[in-house]
């Protein structure tokens, strides 16, 4: 049984996270890079979910606008993760990727080791950081060069959940939208995970170390390939803005609710729908003068999200 908050009063959220001069669009994501000139990006947005059985691991680097001949210099840093132990560069050994005039996009490989098959060992997640160095042959290094590289521990009980997924959705505010939510593991509890970018707006806002945690925390129930959780309206995020309280709303496009459950089910070909399909759900909270800002409002009916490769 849903309660009915209160009528809807749409007020666009106030935060802007960052500017740009230029945005340039590929593959659902948007790179931002100031000036006209050709510039080199990771081709993807956000932290990656590597399987820790995964053997050999591809990363796109793409290039984008008319460009000759030209280098890329690419590093690695150790976190959690340790190079020659838990994963390797191999391709290119030498750290250089080299960009012919036909090129648009190349692929740096990693060898990731596998730990002791049948034992998982807490908490689940060994990481690194990849990131783009430097470039030649006067192509500038796009905003988006460095992402955190995730090994998940294959033998957690929620493998087949646990890393990136592609979520889409129509939002109230700016139409059809397209982001990656990750499910990550919970240390201590095998049958819950912690949800990044539950709406587009809180991508990679899981920052533990700089006390920054925009994630909500879910049960997962069922066998593989029939997974099910459970988002309870109302349920709050640990990081505030402004001061302010964040929590999840639910929405069936005349009234917004603060309790009730939104139930998300897998379909048979393993994407994720929301049960109740007269139900969407946003991000926000309840101003002073008793309007909801919010930062996503995602429209009943339009949710859907698939594994990503």
């Amino acid at each position: 049984m849903k309660t009915i908050y209160k009528a809807l009063i749409l007020t666009a959220a106030a935060t802007v996270l960052a500017s740009c001069d230029r945005t340039d669009s590929y593959l659902g994501g948007d790179v931002f890079n100031s000036g006209d000139k050709p510039f080199v990006t990771l081709d993807f947005l956000g932290a990656q979910g590597i399987r820790e059985d995964a053997g050999i691991y591809k990363v796109p680097v793409r290039v984008l606008g008319k460009h000759g001949t030209f280098s890329v210099t690419v590093q690695t840093e150790d976190g959690t993760a340790i190079n020659g132990k838990d994963f390797a560069l191999i391709e290119p050994k030498s750290g250089v990727l080299n960009f012919g005039t036909q090129d648009a996009v190349k692929y740096v490989e990693f060898s990731i080791t596998r730990g002791e098959e049948g034992i998982y060992t807490e908490p689940g997640v060994k990481n690194f950081t990849f990131l783009l160095a430097s470039s030649t042959g006067g192509v500038e290094l796009g905003s988006v060069r460095m992402a955190t590289m995730n090994i998940n521990d294959s033998d957690h009980p929620l493998t087949d959940i646990i890393g990136p997924w592609n979520a889409s959705a129509n939002d109230y505010f700016s139409g059809d939208v397209n982001w990656k939510m990750t499910f990550m593991p919970v240390e201590g509890d095998l049958e819950k995970l912690r949800i990044d970018g539950i709406t587009s707006y809180f991508v990679d806002k899981y920052k533990p170390e700089e006390d920054i945690d925009y994630t909500l925390v879910v049960n997962v129930t069922g066998e593989e390939g029939a997974r099910q959780f459970v988002l309870p309206m109302g349920k709050e995020m640990k990081s505030k803005i402004n001061n302010n309280t964040l929590s999840v709303w639910g929405f069936d496009k005349q009234y917004v609710y603060s309790s009730g459950d939104l139930v998300f089910v897998q379909q048979q070909d393993g994407s994720f729908k929301l049960e109740d399909d007269t139900m969407g759900y946003g991000i926000g909270y309840e101003t002073s003068g008793g309007s909801i800002s919010l930062f996503d409002l995602l429209n009943p009916g339009t949710f859907s999200m698939t594994k990503a490769n």
